[in-house]
C-alpha cells in the first residue's frame, strides 16, 4: 500500500468538481450565471469551462443545488467532503484514515458520478 490517501481525496475532488462544472454549464449560461450572481455578486460570468477557475467550490455546490443537479442533502454531504479535501490539500499533519477516505469516496462517487 502506498498510503496516498490525501492525494486520493484531492484528485477525486478535482474530478468531481470538473464533472459538476460540466453539468452546470450544460444547463445553459443564462440560468447558471443568474444562480452564481445570486450567491456571489462579484463573480465573473461563466461561458466556458475555463471561466469556472474564478468560482469557489463552495459556491459551485450551492449553484448546483439551485440548478437541480444535486439535492440539499447531497450538497451538505459534498460540503463535508470539501472540508476533508481542504484538510488534505494544505500542508499540515492531518492524515485521514482509510475508513474516512473510503466514506469520502462512497459519498462523492455516489452523488456526482451515479
Amino acid at each position: 500500500m502506498v498510503g496516498a490517501l490525501r492525494a486520493c481525496v484531492v484528485f477525486l475532488w478535482a474530478g468531481s468538481v470538473r464533472t459538476l462544472q460540466s453539468l452546470a454549464l450544460g444547463k445553459g449560461s443564462q440560468g447558471l450565471n443568474s444562480a452564481i450572481a445570486k450567491h456571489d455578486s462579484r463573480a465573473r460570468a461563466v461561458r466556458s469551462m475555463d471561466d469556472f477557475a474564478h468560482l469557489r467550490d463552495s459556491t459551485l455546490l450551492i449553484v448546483c443545488q439551485d440548478l437541480g443537479i444535486i439535492s440539499k442533502s447531497e450538497r451538505k454531504m459534498l460540503d463535508a467532503a470539501l472540508d476533508l479535501r481542504n484538510n488534505c490539500r494544505h500542508p499540515n499533519n492531518y492524515n485521514p484514515g482509510i475508513k474516512k477516505v473510503s466514506a469520502f469516496i462512497e459519498d462523492v462517487v455516489g452523488i456526482v458520478f451515479a
